[in-house]
């Protein structure tokens, strides 16, 4: 259930799976979200909900699975981690979600960006991809002179311009879904794909500042 572990947003960072060959959170044929299991990242693995109040840690390192159940036995005795399965590699345990608070010491849930939706595409990935400042000089003495409250001109400029070299039908949905797939936006993007020229020149030509 993707709706249980929700109460700890705003605590705990919660993530979910989405399809590698997309860069998508998996959508049902009315657009809207499956029910995709969330899960809490941790220090080497992660948590999932099992059901019936019970979570699941899963350590991709046995070595640390084994350090963490001692730790918490030592302080806490042997009750609280069961079903333990470990296959030499990875390790699996259960607790009770109860005692999730007493054993953050242990798990090291990861904190940041608690409030962040586990659906937000904040949490797919993102490409390192760089223009080169001597290309950026340019837009920036474009944009310099344009209000803090109208910035969103810019964005607008940029999908007008990506809208203008999809001449063919469909074809902006799928530089969208190019952009989604790379993990790379607006500017970035149009640079990777080579039309830097014809976007500034785009800029220059199109991009009006509000009265």
């Amino acid at each position: 259930m993707a709706s249980y572990l929700m109460k700890y947003k705003g605590k705990y960072r919660l993530k979910c799976d989405f399809d590698r060959e997309s860069n998508q959170f998996n959508r049902k044929l009315d657009g809207t979200l499956e029910d995709i299991d969330v899960y809490i990242p941790i220090k080497s693995g992660q948590i999932t909900y099992y059901g019936k109040s019970i979570l699941q840690v899963w350590f991709k390192s046995a070595v640390r699975g084994r350090n963490v159940i001692k730790a918490i036995e030592e302080k806490y005795g042997s009750d609280i981690c069961f079903d333990i399965r470990d296959n030499e590699s990875e390790l699996l345990f259960k607790f009770h979600s109860k005692y999730m608070e007493q054993l953050e010491e242990f798990l090291l849930p990861k904190t940041g960006g608690a409030s962040i939706s586990p659906f937000s595409t904040k949490n797919l990935p993102k490409s390192s991809y760089t223009i080169p400042e001597e290309d950026l000089t340019t837009y920036k003495s474009i944009v310099s002179d344009i209000p803090k409250n109208q910035l969103i001109l810019i964005s607008h400029c940029t999908r007008d311009f990506l809208k203008s070299i999809s001449r063919k039908s469909g074809e902006y949905e799928k530089l969208k879904a190019d952009m989604t797939l790379k993990g790379i936006k607006g500017k970035e993007y149009i640079h990777s794909i080579g039309k830097w020229s014809d976007y500034i020149k785009y800029l220059n030509k199109n991009l009006k500042i509000g009265v």
